[in-house]
Parts: C-alpha cells; structure tokens; sequence
C-alpha cells in the first residue's frame, strides 16, 4: 500500500496528454534509460556506467517503472545464467523522436548560446559517464566553433571545462553550423555528408578527434566515415 501511495503522490493525476506522459517518464533518470537503449539492448552493468552518478536503487527503480509501463522489457541471455539485458519496446521506440528533439533544444545550453542559460565564461561538467577512469584521457584542450561562436573544452580528470575564446595549440578542432549538429543529433545525416557539404569539420589528429569524441560523448561511430590517417575530413 505504501508504494502505491508514494507512486501516486508523484503523478500530476491530471487528464492531460504531457502530465500522463510525464507520469511515465519525467523522473530523473528515465529519459537517460531510454535514450541509452535507442542504440540496443543493454545490461544492468552497462546502464550503470553510462548513468554514472545515479545510484542502484534509483536505477532499479527506473527500470522497474519503465517495465511495468511496457517502455522496456527484460530479456535474457543465450547461455544459462547469462545477465539480463534490457531493451525498449515498440511504445519505447516511439520515444526517439521525442529525445531526438529534447537534445537538439539543449544544443544551444550546450554551446553556452541559449538565452537565459549558463553564460558564464567558464562552466564545468562531470563527464564519468565518457570519462570513467580519470587516466583514460590526458588533459588537453578541444577548440570548437558552431557558427561563429568559439569556445574550448577542456579535458581535466572526468571533468569537461568549458570556456569562452581560442586556445593557441588545440589537440583536435571542431567546425560547424548548429543546423548541421543538430541534423546529427536527429541522425538525419552523417559526418560524411555534413563535410561534404561544408557543413562540418575536424582537425587534428585521428586519435586526438576519437579522444575528443569520447570526452564529450559522441558516439565513436560517426568518426569513421569521415576521417583518414591525418584526422582530416
């Protein structure tokens, strides 16, 4: 009874579509869930790292809500005794659009541009959810420019410094528009596509591009079609 009662404590309870909708999926945490499933099935194991910070309990929580609202479902390995993994539904699928449009709205938080955000001139961000291990990555500087404005990112343990300006001597340079980031985002082109058509691109070295990649969280596969030996486009 108690969990019933604290279950309907947090719902809006209102005859509204974004409240019930909310009810589902507004808790801290779950949109992460589903996002990090958009790309697969996942193991407890591999949720918990992407979702660094978040504890188990909260984590188990999330997964059971998310479960019993059919957005996730469980399913178990090939082998006896292998982990179960999680994997979103068909009604979970439907969510990609939703968090493909939440993350092209939060571009402009990112890049410091949006009105009435964060325009310090220099903000940290914890990154173990890229950066696990703080020996993973060296500490360097990533020069990035979207549409004029510049800022660098700089690697510190697992923390993401941005600040406003240039940097003389990045490790690896970002150039391009925010329609073209945000069209990657969305998945609506490649890397390869958005260079091609000046939209976008990287300088440095290959490593350095993959490193870069890595500390902002970037999927790594977007490097490939892009860069030869040099990093270049």
């Amino acid at each position: 009874m108690s969990g019933r009662t604290s279950a309907r404590r947090r719902a809006y309870n209102r005859f509204c579509p974004l409240s019930l909708a909310l009810d589902q999926v507004g808790d801290r945490w779950a949109l992460h869930v589903v996002y990090h499933l958009l790309s697969g099935p996942k193991r407890h194991s591999e949720l918990k790292s992407y979702l660094a910070g978040v504890g188990n309990g909260t984590l188990s929580d999330r997964l059971r809500s998310l479960s019993a609202n059919q957005i996730i479902s469980r399913i178990a390995g090939p082998a006896p005794g292998s982990e179960i993994c999680y994997q979103l539904t068909e009604r979970g699928l439907q969510l990609a659009p939703v968090i493909a449009a939440l993350s092209t709205w939060g571009l402009d938080i990112l890049t410091g541009d949006a009105p009435g955000g964060a325009d310090d001139d220099e903000v940290t961000f914890g990154q173990e959810w890229t950066i696990g291990d703080p020996g993973t990555l060296p500490s360097e500087t990533y020069q990035w420019r979207i549409d004029g404005s510049e800022f660098t990112l700089s690697v510190l343990g697992s923390e993401l410094v941005r600040r406003r300006g240039r940097v003389r001597r990045p490790a690896a340079e970002l150039v391009a528009t925010k329609g073209a980031l945000a069209s990657l985002v969305r998945g609506e082109t490649t890397l390869t596509a958005a260079a091609q058509k000046g939209e976008i691109s990287l300088q440095g070295s290959r490593s350095a591009i993959s490193r870069m990649f890595t500390a902002v969280g970037f999927p790594q596969h977007w490097l490939e079609p892009v860069t030869d030996g040099d990093g270049a486009p």
